[in-house]
């Protein structure tokens, strides 16, 4: 695989916990404060943008997200390339997705109307496999200055992943929560994308997740050094953290006791296929600065079938003065 430079540009948020990205630059040095909603005679923690209302359907929130994202921020609205990132749907003909297109198309032309347009419909898998499909455009672009919209939007203020979080165990501490995250990259020498790698393939046990033992021993083979940073998406769901966990060993090579893992979530909430591109951008954030001189991974799973994985590298000496 060839590597990509590439630089972060703009980036804005409005999450459930954070209404700006200088809000959620913070997130991590603050507890979050979740409010609590019953559901099957449970109690659900859940930091949403606005009250959960049972007759609202999925489309009209999620789209209803992403207009207040582009209200609060003009530099969206201008013609340029958008990869779309959304929830994970079964297959490209699927009524929701449908429903889901058809609703942004209605009240927000401009983004599916965006020259060069992609969506990307696989959970927080999609943010890693937007930017793989991102870097390659502005690899073969003409254009030295143009730049592509990576955005977002996901809502976990669904009746049926409520109902999944009500059936777990009183000691889970999923925080439920949704955003929308715009975020722009550009051709660039301050970051490079050294290793990106994707699959999709139904799990028949959360335990055996052959798909991601493959993509963890495509990473220990191309780690050259143990990684700075291991991005993961666990955000407190025992049956989403198993997955992980049961493949770790896979990254021998890729990790030492140097090695830092993240999770992001557990400050954010779970922001589905939204996650995905707020830890990207909090890894690009801290490479662009410097802080690493070791190799950086990022690793996002769906709920049902995509899995994706990437590698950055820092062009910058590492920061000594960067926390």
């Amino acid at each position: 695989m060839s590597t990509y430079g590439l630089k972060m540009g703009q980036c804005e948020m409005l999450l459930g916990s954070a209404e700006t990205a200088a809000d959620a630059a913070v997130l991590e040095l603050v507890s979050l404060t979740p409010d609590y909603i019953e559901w099957q005679d449970k109690q659900i923690a859940t930091a949403f943008v606005s009250p959960f209302e049972q007759d609202v359907a999925v489309e009209d929130r999620l789209t209803a997200l992403l207009q207040a994202l582009l209200q609060q921020h003009t530099a969206l609205a201008q013609p340029q390339p958008v990869y779309l990132i959304l929830p994970e749907f079964a297959a490209d003909d699927d009524k929701q997705l449908n429903a889901t297109l058809h609703s942004i198309m209605q009240r927000m032309p401009q983004i599916l109307m965006a020259p060069g347009c992609r969506v990307f419909p696989y959970g927080s898998a999609g943010a890693l496999m937007a930017l793989n499909a991102a870097c390659q455009y502005l690899q073969q672009c003409s254009d030295a200055d143009s730049n592509v919209w990576l955005i977002a939007v996901d809502s976990m203020a669904q009746q049926h992943l409520l109902a999944r979080y009500a059936q777990q165990s009183s000691e889970t501490t999923v925080v439920l929560s949704e955003g929308a995250v715009a975020l722009s990259v550009e051709r660039g020498d301050e970051v490079f994308l050294c290793f990106h790698a994707a699959d999709a393939l139904p799990s028949a046990t959360q335990s055996e997740d052959t798909a991601l033992r493959a993509l963890f021993m495509q990473l220990a083979q191309r780690a050259q050094a143990p990684l700075a940073r291991l991005y993961l998406p666990d955000c407190g769901d025992d049956n989403q953290s198993e997955r992980w966990l049961q493949q770790y060993v896979h990254l021998h090579g890729a990790i030492d006791s140097s090695s830092q893992l993240v999770f992001p979530a557990y400050f954010t909430g779970e922001l589905g296929a939204c996650g995905g591109l707020y830890r990207l951008w909090h890894l690009l954030s801290r490479l662009q600065h410097g802080e690493f001189s070791a190799p950086v991974a990022q690793i996002e799973m769906s709920l049902r079938q995509y899995r994706a994985i990437s590698m950055l590298m820092s062009a910058k000496p590492q920061n000594k003065q960067a926390s």
